[in-house]
């Protein structure tokens, strides 16, 4: 017997003898009573419905992504301590915002750091700033992209847990 609930009422949607396709976003109860993960996720083999490993690998594999991702924005959001001790936001926007006030052809530049001080410097320490800024920019991007390249390439779900971003 096959029981499919509505996810979102949590009520029994339907229930058969025979073999039916799971529908998407319903869960099935298996014969113990038991939820197993999204329906979805099964697929019917052997006249059984057995958890489709491929479809929850590349799920996983998603998230995973995901989660580099905003551990990539998080750590270019927790500003960046240049060699003239100056924290400075670090994100791409923030370093193009201080290359743009190069631009304006003065010998001495007003900066604002993280914490929302402003500091007069030189073109050349501002120079060394977004310099510095960029090399701390790309080594957390090419991590992102490493970390996303083997992701990719998992084959199998403790492996993909085992993954995690190191500094």
């Amino acid at each position: 017997m096959y029981i499919h609930i509505d996810k979102e009422t949590k009520q029994i949607k339907s229930i058969t003898e025979k073999k039916t396709i799971v529908i998407k976003d319903t869960e099935v109860i298996g014969y113990d009573g038991s939820i197993p993960d999204k329906a979805y996720n099964y697929k019917f083999i052997n006249n059984d419905f057995v958890l489709n490993i491929d479809k929850v690998l590349q799920e996983a594999i998603k998230d995973k992504i995901k989660n580099f991702t905003k551990e990539f924005n998080n750590k270019l959001l927790a500003g960046y301590k240049c060699s003239n001790k100056i924290k400075m936001n670090a994100t791409y926007k923030d370093i193009n915002n201080l290359k743009m006030a190069l631009l304006n052809n003065s010998s001495k530049v007003i900066v604002r750091d993280y914490d929302n001080n402003n500091h007069t410097l030189d073109i050349l320490n501002v120079k060394e700033m977004v310099n510095e800024l960029g090399s701390n920019y790309q080594k957390h991007l090419n991590k992102l992209w490493e970390l996303k390249d083997k992701s990719n390439k998992i084959k199998d779900l403790d492996e993909l847990d085992s993954l995690v971003w190191e500094d």
